[in-house]
Order: C-alpha cells, then sequence, then structure tokens
C-alpha cells in the first residue's frame, strides 16, 4: 500500500510538471511574433468558425499550430467575438 502511494505521488508530480511546461510553452508561443517575416492580408469569410480560422492561417503561415490558436481563443473567450 505504501508503495503504491508512492507511485501515485511520483505520478501527479510527474502530471503536474507536464502540465506546467506545456502551459509555459503555449503561453510563450501565442504570445511570440509569428512565423512570418513580412506583413501580408489574409481574408476570412464571414462565418468562418474559429477551427476554420485556425486551419487558414496555418495554411498562410501567420501561425504554426492551429490547435494552439484554438485553445488560446477558446480559454479566452475571444471565439465568441471571431
Amino acid at each position: 500500500m505504501k508503495r503504491a502511494a508512492k507511485v501515485l505521488f511520483f505520478l501527479f508530480i510527474a502530471a503536474a510538471i507536464f502540465v506546467g511546461g506545456v502551459y509555459f510553452w503555449g503561453k510563450a508561443n501565442y504570445a511570440a511574433t509569428g512565423p512570418l517575416r513580412e506583413r501580408t492580408i489574409i481574408v476570412i469569410p464571414s462565418g468562418t468558425g474559429v477551427k476554420q480560422i485556425a486551419q487558414i492561417l496555418q495554411a498562410n503561415g501567420v501561425i504554426e499550430h492551429s490547435w494552439l490558436f484554438v485553445a488560446a481563443a477558446r480559454l479566452e473567450s475571444a471565439h465568441r467575438n471571431l
């Protein structure tokens, strides 16, 4: 029983470190300057959903990770304004 508690504690700590790392990596990448070297204009059709917007931006090289864009938009409730 004591060994199981140690294993669970270790797994909890490992999961917390992993989640924290993903959080800080995502936050840094979301706030970072995009991969484009020059300004560009991308036309997003009216009524396009957040997932499709992310795919359009990634396909045009504006963002690197569409899933990060979607996650951040939902976490910040920004997807309601798109």
